[in-house]
């Protein structure tokens, strides 16, 4: 599952998107996310998505702090280009 990790009210920055790989809860009931980034090339305006690729870069965030707390999904194409809706 993706989440939306980022978004700039600047047009010129594309947003952040990251791959949930783990979910915990603090002592205090706050709950955090681990996720792995994604690259963001591009929006492409036949799919109306961003088309993204993995990275190997890891986030630790607190799920209060995202921009977005609904999950959002990847598509992966027969040419094995990523793509996630915003």
């Amino acid at each position: 599952m993706s989440i939306l990790v980022s978004l700039s009210d600047n047009p010129n920055i594309l947003p952040i998107f990251g791959l949930i790989i783990s979910i915990f809860i603090q002592a205090d009931n706050i709950p955090f996310i681990i996720c792995k980034i994604y690259e963001n090339n591009y929006f492409d305006e036949h799919f109306q998505a961003y088309n993204v690729q993995l990275t190997e870069k890891l986030l630790c965030c607190s799920v209060e702090k995202l921009d977005s707390v609904h999950p959002t999904v990847h598509c992966v194409l027969s040419n094995n280009l990523s793509y996630i809706p915003l």
